[in-house]
């Protein structure tokens, strides 16, 4: 039997209102709808359409400040013939950084990215070199560091993803210049050889050296302090 919840007098299940002080009496007798118990608005991470919605608008006017930029400076070139060259320089940076962008705002997938704008540098460079009609470098030089250094971002990546459950996101720093350090050895080694046909590096020797001691102080420093201030510090970094 239900209770008047102003005056606490007994009243029959199918009273409506309390005799003694007309006070409502909700109905204890009807079973509660199933949707209306324990329901809560289901979480909606907005963030990511925020982000999306900004990199797109930051994107688009980008590509079209680099589209306008096309005509005019072809227009230039055509009223003023002794910057032909410099133009077309200029003109094949601006397709490229289309590509680049494109890339570099992640709209596919990390891998492909890469790879995007591993084909970009390389075409890029190629025709900045063929531009005199005289390829010099670009097969000397150009494709072979840009390869070196797309699959040295292909290695740190997959490194870091087939232990980013194990591994801190402190090994990113330890990735980044662990890489590049391989690319200036690479590099340095590269140049070595075509001026004179033997791989003796130099300058990379210290560069490599350096980055190791500071991959080796970092995981030092990070493994090295107690764990509270190491619990503290994954907080902070969300790791």
């Amino acid at each position: 039997m239900p209770y008047c919840a102003k005056c606490g007098v007994k009243v029959d299940n199918n009273i409506k209102k309390c005799p003694l002080c007309d006070f409502p009496i909700p109905d204890v007798g009807q079973e509660a709808d199933e949707q209306s118990i324990n329901t809560f608005p289901e979480a909606e991470n907005i963030y990511k359409d925020r982000v999306s919605i900004v990199k797109n608008k930051v994107f688009f006017i980008f590509e079209i400040i680099f589209l306008f930029a096309i005509p005019i400076l072809i227009s230039i070139r055509v009223f003023y013939p002794s910057v032909t060259l410099k133009i077309n320089y200029i003109i094949n940076c601006i397709i490229a950084s289309v590509f680049y962008l494109f890339f570099l705002f992640g709209y596919l997938r990390v891998y492909y990215n890469i790879l995007g704008i591993g084909i970009t540098s390389i075409v890029l460079t190629y025709k900045l070199d063929s531009i005199d009609n005289n390829i010099s470098w670009f097969y000397s030089y150009a494709i072979l560091i840009i390869l070196l250094a797309v699959a040295i971002l292909y290695i740190c990546i997959f490194l870091y993803r087939r232990n980013r459950k194990e591994n801190q996101a402190i090994y990113i720093l330890t990735y980044i210049f662990g890489g590049v350090g391989l690319l200036c050895l690479g590099i340095d080694s590269i140049i070595s050889y075509r001026l004179n046909n033997i791989i003796k590096p130099s300058w990379s020797i210290i560069v490599l050296i350096s980055s190791i001691a500071i991959c080796l102080l970092i995981l030092g420093l990070y493994y090295g302090l107690p764990g509270r201030i190491r619990n503290k510090i994954r907080r902070k970094l969300h790791v």
